[in-house]
């Protein structure tokens, strides 16, 4: 009898180290794995900050360029009411300023980056001071009411009127005023 207790103790104590080994086996894949899905996470935040970087950077290339166009056109639109408020003769080069004051930078940013970001969870951005001003640039939406209130102006109040106070209206050409003391006299 105390042969067959003691077999089955060498068993029990067996079967015990088995479950043992199998259990930390468990954890250690379980360890494993998430530090594996962390650093694939790390590298994936990486790459998409790097993105959004370059994202940015040519953001602000585009809005430089957008700049340098709209104050184009406050010069063109100076130089016209120069000429029109000192009744000064009409001059063919301002045929062009009359088409580049009809110039407007239409504000858009890029942003697959961030929609990207988005789709995977923000959470993936672990510092939090990036994480929120990344909401801040993207989720702005005065860009995109600047660029309707340009329409609406545009569509609304200028074009309708350009028929009756210029030959033609070539905007990336020249737009010669049929009249200039009736345009003169409208402003």
């Amino acid at each position: 009898m105390k042969k067959i207790i003691d077999t089955l103790k060498n068993k029990w104590a067996e079967y015990l180290l088995e479950i043992f080994v199998i259990i930390i086996g468990i954890i250690g894949a379980f360890i494993l794995n998430n530090w594996h899905e962390h650093r694939l996470e790390r590298n994936f935040e990486q790459k998409i900050l790097t993105e959004l970087h370059a994202s940015l950077q040519d953001n602000i290339q585009y809005l430089d360029r957008g700049i340098r166009s709209n104050e184009q056109a406050a010069k063109s639109c100076q130089l016209i009411l120069y000429y029109l408020d000192n009744s000064l003769a009409y001059n063919d080069s301002l045929s062009s300023h009359f088409s580049q004051s009809l110039f407007w930078f239409y504000p858009s940013l890029t942003n697959n980056a961030y929609e990207s970001l988005k789709t995977y969870g923000l959470h993936l951005i672990t510092n939090d001071s990036i994480r929120d001003h990344l909401g801040d640039i993207y989720e702005w939406k005065f860009i995109e009411r600047l660029s309707l209130r340009q329409d609406d102006y545009f569509y609304g109040t200028i074009a309708p009127l350009l028929p009756d106070w210029f030959e033609s209206y070539d905007f990336y050409g020249e737009m010669k005023p049929l009249d200039i003391e009736d345009l003169r006299k409208s402003i």
